[in-house]
């Protein structure tokens, strides 16, 4: 089957100062998980199965670059760093919103980055689900999905702690979420830098809708294919490619 590219970037700039050095490289979880496989099984092994295979091959893993903590109040999260790493780089924790599910607030992780297809394809941000994740301790990922062929924003990290929790501990390496692409064709991961007209394009989408904010994205998408946009930024991408 022919590959489906999906473009991706760390969507930094919109703080005021680039630090897409920070992110780990995206990786499926097939190829983290395979060189640890049992080269002894002498049974058919999940590896060999096309629906476990392909899922796992299309799902991405995105990891924490730094080790921290989070104190999480109803109204604030504040973020302190081991004393050997002071003053370095840190994932900025914010609360958005009020809690969904009664006495499990919400906590932002500000590591997001931002994704692009060719052509249609949805994904889906979820906990992650194949490895023993230390952000499982305290909560877990709300989940999303919506076409990134027809729409283009960032992809976050939003953390729903269990019930009662008040903070969160991250390690570099842990698991924030997976993102899975929602297709058997196999994807051309390709990555890009975020420039400032990208930026505004993003934002615009998330800040500035024609619609209602809680609009389908069905109508989004429709929104979205008669500004022409998908050129545009089709154009921005391929003209700050990183992998050529």
């Amino acid at each position: 089957m022919e590959p489906i590219s999906v473009y991706w970037a760390p969507f930094t700039d919109v703080q005021g100062f680039n630090t897409s050095h920070t992110y780990l490289p995206l990786r499926s979880v097939f190829e983290e998980i395979f060189p640890t496989r049992n080269t002894n099984n002498t049974t058919p092994s999940f590896f060999q199965c096309p629906a476990t295979s392909t899922l796992m091959k299309n799902t991405f893993v995105v990891r924490s670059p730094v080790e921290e903590k989070i104190k999480v109040s109803d109204t604030k999260a504040d973020v302190s760093v081991p004393k050997k790493r002071e003053n370095s780089t840190h994932i900025k924790a914010e609360i958005f919103h009020q809690p969904s599910i009664e006495n499990q607030r919400l906590v932002y992780l500000n590591h997001p980055l931002i994704m692009f297809s060719e052509e249609d394809l949805m994904a889906t941000l979820t906990a992650p689900f194949f490895e023993r994740s230390n952000l499982h301790n305290y909560g877990v990922v709300v989940p999303g999905q919506f076409n990134i062929g027809k729409w283009f924003r960032p992809l976050n990290s939003e953390v729903n702690l269990w019930s009662g929790l008040s903070e969160i501990e991250l390690h570099v390496g842990d698991a924030l979420c997976y993102i899975q692409m929602q297709t058997e064709r196999p994807i051309n991961l390709r990555r890009f830098q975020i420039n400032k007209r990208l930026t505004e394009i993003a934002l615009g989408l998330v800040h500035n809708k024609p619609l209602s904010k809680l609009a389908r994205m069905s109508e989004n998408y429709r929104v979205f294919d008669d500004s022409k946009l998908r050129k545009i930024i089709l154009k921005e991408i391929t003209e700050n490619l990183l992998d050529d």
